[in-house]
């Protein structure tokens, strides 16, 4: 197999990036769609309807996408992995405020 082309690595990032803005779009859409369950969910376990509303349910996804557009090249799959990385600890710090903020008085 030859190099990849210049504009090949630009593809892939611009994959990764509609990937991760899909990924950021479905994660959003199916949190609102599951509001009602995660209500009901709270009036029996506070505990299961915080680890349901943090699953990852939409990250298998978003790697298929990444993994199925890139003919499986594990390279762009480990680059999508690391951004995923990123993106978690951006997600930390946001529940972490929102835990300060419902903490404050």
């Amino acid at each position: 197999m030859g190099a990849a082309a210049p504009g090949q690595n630009r593809l892939n990032v611009v994959q990764e990036l509609l990937a991760a803005v899909v990924n950021d779009i479905v994660g959003h859409t199916s949190l609102l769609l599951h509001a009602p369950g995660l209500a009901q969910a709270r009036l029996h376990s506070k505990t299961l309807a915080a680890i349901t509303a943090t699953m990852p349910v939409t990250i298998p996804l978003a790697l298929w996408i990444v993994y199925s557009g890139s003919s499986g090249d594990r390279a762009t799959v480990v680059q999508f992995v690391e951004a995923l990385f990123v993106t978690m600890v951006a997600n930390l710090f946001f529940v972490l405020a929102t835990w300060l903020a419902a903490r404050s008085r």
